[in-house]
């Protein structure tokens, strides 16, 4: 039953970021609101997602995942991307270098803050959700840097042009299945230890 649970997780995740990346992508504007509402917007999405897999095998949750999530995915994105660009701006790193370092703090910094929010219901199921912070800062800084390697080497290979919205479905997918793959071991590992034992 868990190795079930772990592939409904990774094919949940692969599909709620697929939607969630073209869906953050239509906001044109980069202001502090507009990447509070696409990390709003993703949490949402990827939270609802999550908890149709979650509430079949944990219940009494009543949506409490979905806000988590997508609080967490607001206050994330936003400090996320603030943090990111101040430090990678810094390294003495060549621009691929600088964008990938951009790609892996942005998304460990989601990662740290999303994973903080969940915990607070994950807290309820496993004696150990502490673990659920360093497995989602993990999933999200691998998922969004295999997404930035992907839009730099099949997206925009020669130069910054319009993108093709389904490739934003690649990338989704790409990073959502690295994440997935990583919480989901996680997630199986938390639920073997419950609260109550």
């Amino acid at each position: 039953m868990r190795w079930n649970l772990w592939l409904q997780w990774l094919l949940i995740n692969i599909f709620g970021f697929a939607i969630a990346t073209v869906v953050s992508m239509s906001l044109t504007q980069v202001t502090f609101g507009a990447v509070f509402l696409a990390g709003a917007i993703v949490g949402a999405i990827v939270g609802t997602a999550q908890e149709s897999i979650l509430g079949s095998k944990l219940s009494n949750w009543g949506g409490q995942w979905i806000v988590l999530t997508t609080v967490g995915g607001g206050i994330g994105w936003l400090a996320g991307a603030m943090g990111s660009a101040s430090v990678s701006s810094v390294l003495p790193l060549p621009e691929a270098g600088r964008v990938g370092a951009y790609a892996t703090l942005t998304g460990a910094c989601i990662g740290m803050i999303v994973g903080l929010f969940q915990v607070i219901a994950l807290r309820q199921k496993s004696a150990k959700a502490g673990w659920w912070i360093p497995a989602s800062i993990l999933g999200r800084a691998a998922g969004w840097l295999v997404g930035f390697l992907i839009v730099s080497l099949n997206i925009y290979p020669l130069g910054f042009a319009e993108p093709d919205w389904t490739n934003f479905v690649f990338v989704g997918a790409s990073g959502g299945s690295v994440y997935g793959s990583i919480t989901g071991f996680a997630l199986i590992w938390l639920l073997r230890n419950p609260q109550n034992a």
